[in-house]
């Protein structure tokens, strides 16, 4: 075997693995981790179907930006203390960027959306924006209620039915539902 092809075995065996790591790694829910080692494998994909290295701007930007793939792993959501992070990919910055919304807006929204859902019909944020802190009865930054009405869909809470607004598939356990997907959120470090 010459050395090119031996190169090429090595270069598929360290895909190889990296595919059994990627399996391990998405299970433990660090999404961050996830998406670096998606890239990596992608990159030495690319390398043995090619039988040479990615352009080498390819190689400088492999711990820079997410590859399509591994931006479909956005966006993430996380607890920090009370709050809702929600981590996403800015196409336009080429970064990661945050959004936090208090964890008490979470259940007002569910409310809103119940009070709109009555009869089984869609609703439209306009509906339900601006939520009120129950708190102290101000009203919310409208950014707030969208991370929390984002997690809602990333759970699958709540169905987006294109422009013409949303709807809630299982009405009876979105309460319930919230409250234990907010206990399961792991802990933004």
């Amino acid at each position: 075997m010459d050395e090119l092809s031996q190169a090429i075995a090595v270069l598929r065996e360290a895909e190889k693995r990296l595919q059994q790591l990627l399996r391990s790694v998405a299970t433990s829910g660090n999404y961050d981790t996830l998406a670096r080692i998606t890239e990596w494998a992608r990159a030495v994909g690319e390398m043995t179907v090619r039988g040479q290295p990615p352009a080498r701007s390819n190689l400088a930007t492999i711990n820079s930006r997410p590859s399509h793939r591994a931006a479909k792993a956005y966006p993430q959501f996380f607890r920090s203390n009370s709050d809702l992070v929600k981590v996403a990919w800015s196409k336009k910055e080429r970064a990661e960027y945050k959004h936090k919304a208090p964890y008490r807006i979470i259940p007002a929204l569910a409310k809103a959306i119940l009070r709109r859902t009555e009869t089984g019909r869609r609703f439209t944020t306009d509906q339900v924006f601006p939520l009120v802190n129950p708190d102290d009865r101000s009203e919310t930054p409208s950014y707030q209620g969208y991370v929390a009405l984002a997690w809602l869909k990333h759970l699958g809470l709540v169905k987006q039915s294109g422009r013409s607004g949303y709807s809630v598939p299982d009405r009876g356990q979105l309460e319930k539902a919230v409250s234990t997907a907010w206990d399961q959120l792991p802990e933004l470090s």
